[in-house]
């Protein structure tokens, strides 16, 4: 066990989200940018609606037979429309229901029997016909899901109960607290503009391991997200501080290809033989150089590993900061925001490098490689691809799966595949809406669809 997660854990249950006390100031959202509309050559025009009728209508069959006589006759028009088009007419396929904006709702999820609660807040004039970003915020020991989405905003109607939990705070350090009428609370990081989504991580225990939030927690919280909200899955961001943060870290190198971002607050990297798994993920981390709960050479040395590999992190030592935020004075809040604005998520990168410690739950997806596990086994697997041929790399691993769409390959050209050197595919790939429609009904994912795939043996 590294130093840093074993001085995390002994500490952990000192750490709590603080807040500062200030009335919050709401500002106007942003004007709603209508979609471009979808372009094809004006042979393939009549082709493309005929599709993209189906595939909505796919998604309102009730029975498996029902969608399967869709996709024959999808399978009939012989047209498969750019991928960047075919997730266009998913998303147009979807429905919502309607939120209010800014308000909070405690919702619940069922993991292996264990039921999570998780606050979810949308933003200011959110509407279910137009997609938004996510941040997925994460608390410290001690804290709850309310905790952690009062660092971005507090509704009006959350006041008192935001009061109560810092009253409560104080208690604990042995402080006085003032009147609590004499109060308002106000978020740290204060921004309308995202969909923000807060777990209450009481049942992972504390001490454990963190594939208990890795396997099951995070992708049931994505799925009734994503099912409940227009949510922009290239622009999912992942927040954590002190238990959260060591959680954002773990998460971010176990399954890299969820988020746009990671930002990881006073938190421990325990792992880090496999940063390498954030090639293609900006971090933003941020850690008191006083802290005495998770030292602050655990966050050190993680950023000078990241900016030793060149990778996209920015590295923000408060100075006399201990084991607390910021406060909602601080420039820090505005480079965070305009840091979460700039970042969008690549799901269709040209080169994968990824590293299994064996440590966390398996892994199934790495943008667009599916693995086959049959034990938690370490492996490494690094793929590139240029000129239709694809170059991987791999040890440990008997079984891969090669992900394809019009953004990888061309499919009216042979596609080469190697495996350590040796030529293990060469030839036509079609597209299937069969594969592309399974496909995504298993991620449920609109920006990254794949409408083919190559099944490898690795010798």
């Amino acid at each position: 066990m590294s130093y840093c997660r074993k001085t995390f854990f002994v500490t952990i249950a000192c750490c709590a989200i603080i807040a500062v006390f200030v009335r919050p100031a709401y500002s106007q959202a942003p004007p709603e940018k209508k979609p471009a509309p979808i372009k094809a050559p004006a042979g393939d025009a009549e082709k493309l609606s005929a599709s993209a009728k189906l595939i909505k209508d796919y998604f309102k069959a009730k029975t498996p037979e029902e969608r399967g006589r869709i996709i024959e006759e999808l399978e009939k028009i012989g047209f498969m429309p750019p991928a960047k088009d075919l997730s266009r007419i998913i998303k147009e396929a979807a429905v919502y229901p309607d939120m209010a904006p800014l308000k909070r709702t405690t919702r619940k999820i069922k993991v292996n029997g264990e039921e999570y609660t998780y606050e979810l807040s949308p933003p200011k004039g959110y509407s279910p016909k137009k997609e938004e970003p996510l941040i997925i915020s994460l608390h410290g020991s001690g804290g709850d899901g309310m905790n952690a989405l009062h660092l971005w905003r507090i509704h009006p109607d959350d006041q008192d109960a935001a009061k109560d939990k810092i009253i409560d705070s104080i208690i604990l350090s042995g402080q006085t607290p003032p009147p609590k009428n004499s109060m308002r609370v106000t978020p740290i990081v204060k921004t309308e503009q995202y969909i923000i989504a807060a777990p209450t991580l009481e049942k992972v225990p504390q001490g454990g391991a963190p594939t208990d939030l890795l396997e099951h927690l995070l992708p049931a919280l994505l799925q009734d997200v994503t099912s409940t909200c227009n949510v922009d899955t290239n622009r999912i961001f992942i927040v954590g501080f002190s238990m959260g943060g060591h959680f954002t870290w773990a998460e971010t190198l176990h399954q890299p290809d969820y988020f746009a971002g990671a930002i990881p607050m006073m938190g421990a990297c325990d792992d880090m033989n496999t940063l390498s798994n954030l090639q293609s993920l900006p971090v933003y981390i941020i850690h008191g150089d006083k802290d005495t709960i998770v030292p602050v050479e655990c966050s050190r040395s993680a950023n000078e590993a990241l900016t030793a590999l060149k990778y996209d992190v920015i590295y923000r030592e408060q100075k006399g900061l201990g084991h607390y935020l910021f406060s909602d004075k601080s420039p820090e809040c505005a480079k965070l925001l305009a840091w979460i604005k700039s970042k969008t998520r690549n799901p269709y990168i040209k080169k994968i490098s990824y590293r299994f410690s064996g440590q966390s739950a398996p892994v199934k997806r790495i943008y667009w490689l599916e693995v086959s596990q049959k034990e938690l086994n370490p492996f490494t697997v690094e793929a590139e691809v240029a000129d239709n041929t694809i170059n991987i790399k791999s040890a440990g691993l008997a079984e891969m799966t090669v992900l394809l769409n019009s953004e990888i390959v061309d499919f009216a050209k042979d596609v080469i595949i190697r495996v350590n050197g040796n030529e293990v595919f060469k030839g036509k790939s079609s597209p299937s809406y069969k594969f592309l429609l399974e496909n995504y009904q298993e991620y449920k994912d609109p920006n990254s669809l794949f409408t083919a795939g190559v099944k490898l043996k690795i010798r």
